[in-house]
């Protein structure tokens, strides 16, 4: 599915649980740093 992120930070929240479409999205609101 090319839905779902390849790098390994966004890979690190599908494994959390995160479907693929809320992880993408995060990365795209926040970029590569979501914690801030």
């Amino acid at each position: 599915d090319s839905s779902i992120p390849q790098d390994p930070l966004a890979s690190k929240f599908v494994a959390l649980g995160l479907s693929p479409e809320a992880v993408t999205l995060a990365v795209k609101t926040y970029g590569d740093n979501p914690t801030k």
